[in-house]
């Protein structure tokens, strides 16, 4: 009876050390791949936090590049004034040279009369030479 009992709690024995050695065997495999998803957990938070501060670089740039693209509006629209004020001034001296060009004739002639009134002073002062030698001539 004792014999039968102690055989009994060694087969049980047996069995639970069985189940044991099992469940430790169970155990370091669930250890093993706890351990690859606790790595790939790091892993992906590592890529989270490079995918963040990648982000955080675009933001940036992109703060930059707005940045960039107000100022060359803004030297767009500098530029634009100052094509309109070129072309203004532009205009505006096609304008004095039709002007100076007008002036110049106008110049031209009152030379070209000038020298027509000088030649005629000319011809009276001869004329005038002339008579005031006739009556000097009558007077003696």
């Amino acid at each position: 009876d004792l014999t039968s009992e102690i055989n009994t709690v060694r087969s049980e024995l047996e069995f639970k050390t069985a189940q044991a050695t099992q469940l430790e065997g169970e155990k370091g495999q669930l250890e093993a791949a706890n351990s690859e998803h606790v790595a790939k957990i790091e892993n992906i938070q590592v890529a989270y936090k490079n995918l963040e501060a990648r982000s955080k670089a675009m933001e940036q740039n992109e703060r930059v590049l707005e940045k960039q693209i107000e100022e060359l509006r803004e030297q767009l629209r500098a530029s634009d004034d100052l094509g309109t004020q070129l072309k203004d001034k532009n205009d505006a001296l096609i304008q004095l040279e039709g002007s100076l060009r007008e002036k110049d004739q106008e110049l031209e002639e009152i030379h070209n009369q000038s020298g027509d009134v000088v030649r005629q002073w000319q011809d009276r002062a001869s004329e005038l030479e002339a008579t005031t030698k006739d009556l000097e001539a009558e007077l003696e």
